[in-house]
């Protein structure tokens, strides 16, 4: 996990409400029925704002994990005073037993090509950062992939996960254009919630 996938670090507390209500509607239900904590995981999490919104208002009760490629970002979370655990891309790596029921990778997988004239992130670095992070989810368990270049079930793990359409979200990128794996095609889609099935 070396490789930068979105070159800027903007972000906001609560940036993707109806999302993140979607979601933690789901984990409610999980943790009530099996009685549990539930284990979610911040991919890009930047300066940590989506992290203090889920410790504030979407998983209150539950055991957090931020990581980021910029140790600069991380060192601004830690010191942030917020309850959750964060992690550098390298300190992650290393721990190879932690699987997550939501793994969160919002405006990651992608270049924002209409605000900085960038070119699109290759399907190859977008197919395995998907495959890594499927390493890392729980069977039943969510990844939630919002702004991204590429469609997630068109990766190399699609085939293990169903989508789950819900009517409040309206697209699943907003402000990043989307394409098929030729890099040329262009597709549109509400769905960027998935679930592990497999």
């Amino acid at each position: 996990m070396d490789t930068i996938l979105q070159s800027t670090n903007a972000t906001h507390y609560d940036r993707y409400p109806e999302i993140f209500s979607v979601v933690s509607a789901i984990g409610k239900e999980i943790s009530e029925k099996e009685n549990r904590e539930l284990d979610v995981l911040s991919f890009g999490c930047s300066f940590g704002k989506e992290v203090a919104a889920f410790e504030d208002k979407y998983f209150i009760n539950d055991n957090i994990i931020g990581v980021d490629i910029n140790d600069e970002c991380i060192s601004t979370c830690k010191s942030s005073g917020l309850k959750s655990e964060f992690l550098t891309a390298n300190e992650f790596r290393e721990i190879n037993y932690l699987k997550f029921d939501f793994v969160f990778c919002m405006s990651v997988l992608c270049k924002m090509i209409h605000d900085i004239n960038e070119k699109p992130l290759s399907f190859d670095d977008f197919n395995n950062t998907c495959k890594y992070l499927d390493s890392k989810i729980k069977v039943g368990g969510y990844f939630i992939d919002y702004n991204s270049n590429y469609y997630f079930l068109d990766s190399d793990i699609g085939d293990r996960y169903e989508p789950v359409k819900y009517d409040s979200i309206k697209s699943s990128n907003t402000h990043t254009i989307k394409y098929k794996p030729n890099g040329t095609d262009r597709i549109e889609t509400d769905i960027c919630i998935f679930k592990k099935i497999k």
